[in-house]
């Protein structure tokens, strides 16, 4: 298993009083934070040397223990970005202060080489690209360059004339003045051409997103269009086919433990109360999916299994891809046997469950192999 895991996902216990681990007295912060340390220790050489990255997810009452131990074992070098989840919308019940509503996922790198992978793409984030050709899917975006380092003084070989016969975009016969920095331009607008440079509406000579090779090469990708007499250029902006970066604040709706972590529990086993506070389904996929699960066969490890969420999480994503991916879990709570085993058993059999009772059709094909250690 050296150096043969992808991602490692952890959701440690988090030490207050809704889950208490065993502690001396007195000790109880230094307790938690050298049993996560001994463990991380070991996990960490499990990780691919170059590739490897760790998600471990916490609240803030042990958040920069946790922290300290992942900078002290992977390197404040290694350190890729730390996630906001709101993970309770409604906010966790106190008797003062703050109603807490979110937790932590904290990222680390094996190696520097490492990279956080992408997200898909929302159905909301989808439907922004309405208008399609044989390169796929585009929105029409202003070609003027806006905000920093869009002045003509920024980049003037971008700064440039562009001609328009009220169908085709031409840029005219020019040089570069390389001394003084300018185009030098061969010739002017025909007969009812129109000419633009990108000055917006206050007077301020701002330059274009391309070079003029790009206009020339592919006049299709851009389009002139009026509005109450101001013409406007625009182009094809495309998406990236392999997804977005993550943001560091995830506040979607689908991210809520209760409704995609319990309620989840309660579709598959008919009760609420099989396991205590649950991570939402959503939330684990698209931690692992970014720290390297996103490959058809990657290798997934979680050394704090719970109720089998991350498992879960892994079928989820060979559902989706038919890929081939693997998880270990490691879990020592009594509930193994009738929460964690059967969830996962469950989660191939079927991707919807109602009441403990499934809707069959989209298994996938998975063997479950585990071993039992007495100490």
């Amino acid at each position: 298993m050296e150096s043969a895991v992808d991602a490692i996902y952890i959701d440690p216990p988090y030490n207050t009083d809704a889950g208490p681990i065993a502690y001396k007295n007195g000790y109880r912060s230094s307790s938690w934070t050298s049993m996560i340390n001994d463990r991380v220790s070991v996990a960490a050489n499990l990780l691919k040397a170059s590739t490897g990255i760790i998600c471990a997810t916490i609240d803030d009452y042990q958040q920069r223990e946790l922290h300290f131990v992942l900078e002290g074992v992977f390197g404040k070098d290694n350190e890729a970005g730390t996630v906001c989840i709101r993970s309770n919308p409604s906010g966790r019940p106190v008797p003062s202060g703050f109603a807490q509503s979110h937790e932590y996922a904290i990222f680390f790198k094996r190696n520097p080489t490492s990279k956080i992978g992408l997200l898909p793409r929302s159905d909301a984030q989808k439907a922004r690209y309405k208008e399609r050709d044989e390169d796929g899917a585009y929105m029409w975006e202003l070609f003027r360059k806006r905000g920093s380092n869009s002045e003509r003084r920024d980049r003037p070989s971008l700064y440039y004339p562009i001609y328009f016969d009220g169908k085709i975009l031409r840029v005219p016969q020019m040089t570069w003045d390389g001394e003084r920095r300018v185009w030098d331009i061969k010739e002017r607008p025909r007969d009812g051409e129109l000419e633009f440079y990108p000055i917006d509406q206050n007077g301020v000579e701002r330059t274009w997103r391309w070079k003029p090779e790009a206009i020339t090469e592919t006049p299709s990708n851009f389009q002139a269009k009026e509005k109450d007499g101001t013409w406007t250029l625009y182009y094809k902006f495309r998406p990236n086919e392999d997804g977005v970066l993550p943001l560091t604040v995830w506040s979607d709706a689908k991210y809520s433990a209760t409704e995609h972590g319990t309620g989840a529990l309660k579709k598959l086993f008919k009760e609420y109360n099989v396991f205590s506070y649950p991570k939402s389904i959503f939330a684990v996929e698209d931690c692992i999916h970014i720290s390297g699960m996103s490959h058809v066969r990657g290798t997934c490890l979680d050394f704090f299994a719970g109720s089998g969420t991350t498992g879960h999480a892994v079928v989820n994503l060979n559902r989706k891809d038919e890929g081939n991916r693997r998880f270990f879990l490691m879990e020592m709570g009594g509930y193994f046997g009738q929460v964690t085993l059967p969830r996962i058993q469950k989660a191939i059999y079927s991707s919807i469950w109602s009441d403990g009772v499934p809707s069959p059709g989209d298994g996938v094909s998975a063997i479950i192999k585990y071993l039992r250690l007495e100490t």
